[in-house]
C-alpha cells in the first residue's frame, strides 16, 4: 500500500488540546439555561452529586474498558435535583463540556485534515469520551473548524472504550475498506499495541490489521506536518520506519 484509503484519529491530544477540567464552572454555565431548580442547586451541588453517583462506575465498569455515557449520569443528576433545562440534552452536554474545559486545535491539524481529504483519503475517529458524538462533533467543529468525517465510533454510543477491539471492529465495519487500508492514529501506547495484537487472531476471531502511526518525540507541529507527508506522498514501509525512530 503507497497510502491509506482512511486515517481513523483519535481525538484527545491528536486532534484537540484539552487543558485543565473544572466542571463546577462547566455546571455553572449550563445553570444560566435552567428553568427548573426547586433545590436551588448551584453548581457545587451539581457537582457533588455528579461525583458521589459517578465515583463507583467509573472504579468498577470503565476499568474494564466498558463505558457509561454522560447522559446516563446527567439524567440521574438533574432529576435527582429536579433539574430542568431550556436546551436540549445534547446542547447540555456541549454548554458543560465547552465551559469546563478550555480546548484548542493542536498545531497543525486543519492542515493536515485539509491536505488528506484533498489527496482522496478518507478521515474517520475512533475515540473515548463520555459525552455523545453530538458534542464530540461540536467541539471539534468548534475548534478546528473541520466537519468533514467519514465516520465516527465514540465509546458513549457503543458502551465500550478502546482498547477493546469491538470499537475497531465496528469502526472497520463502517469504513468498508480492507483492515490493512486504514491507519490510526494515536498517542496512547497501550492502545496502539492493543490495535497490533488484534492482527488476525482477536480475542473474538477479528482480522482487524489497521496499520499504527504515532511519535510522542516530536514536536506537534513536527509530527503533523510529517505525517502528513508520509500518508499523502510516501510507502507505508517508510511511514513504518518512522514509527520505530
Amino acid at each position: 500500500m503507497e497510502r491509506p484509503g482512511m486515517i481513523l484519529f483519535d481525538y484527545g491530544h491528536t486532534l484537540v488540546w484539552e487543558k485543565s477540567y473544572d466542571a463546577e464552572r462547566g455546571f455553572s454555565a449550563l445553570l444560566e439555561h435552567a428553568v427548573e431548580n426547586p433545590l436551588h442547586a448551584d453548581a457545587a451541588l451539581i457537582t457533588e452529586t455528579y461525583r458521589r453517583i459517578q465515583r463507583p462506575i467509573v472504579r468498577d465498569v470503565v476499568g474494564l474498558d466498558y463505558e457509561m455515557p454522560a447522559a446516563v449520569y446527567d439524567r440521574a443528576v438533574y432529576d435527582l435535583l429536579g433539574l430542568e433545562f431550556d436546551i436540549p440534552e445534547d446542547e447540555c452536554q456541549c454548554v458543560v463540556w465547552d465551559a469546563s474545559c478550555p480546548m484548542e486545535a493542536m498545531p497543525g491539524i486543519r492542515q493536515l485534515l485539509d491536505r488528506l481529504t484533498a489527496a482522496g483519503i478518507r478521515v474517520g475517529l475512533v475515540s473515548n469520551l463520555a459525552f455523545s458524538e453530538y458534542a464530540l462533533r461540536h467541539r471539534i467543529q468548534k475548534t478546528t473548524g473541520f466537519d468533514e468525517w467519514d465516520l465516527v465510533v465514540a465509546s458513549s454510543t457503543y458502551g465500550f472504550r478502546k482498547p477493546s477491539q469491538v470499537l475497531f471492529e465496528i469502526a472497520l465495519r463502517k469504513a468498508g475498506l480492507p483492515a490493512e487500508d486504514i491507519l490510526f492514529a494515536e498517542i496512547i501506547h497501550t492502545r496502539i499495541y492493543a490495535a497490533r495484537r488484534w492482527q488476525g487472531c482477536g480475542r473474538y476471531g477479528t482480522t482487524v490489521r489497521s496499520r499504527v502511526f504515532t511519535s510522542r518525540r516530536s514536536t506537534a507541529e513536527n509530527r503533523m506536518f510529517r505525517m502528513s507527508r508520509l500518508v499523502t506522498g510516501m510507502s507505508l514501509r517508510k511511514c513504518w520506519e518512522y514509527r520505530n525512530e
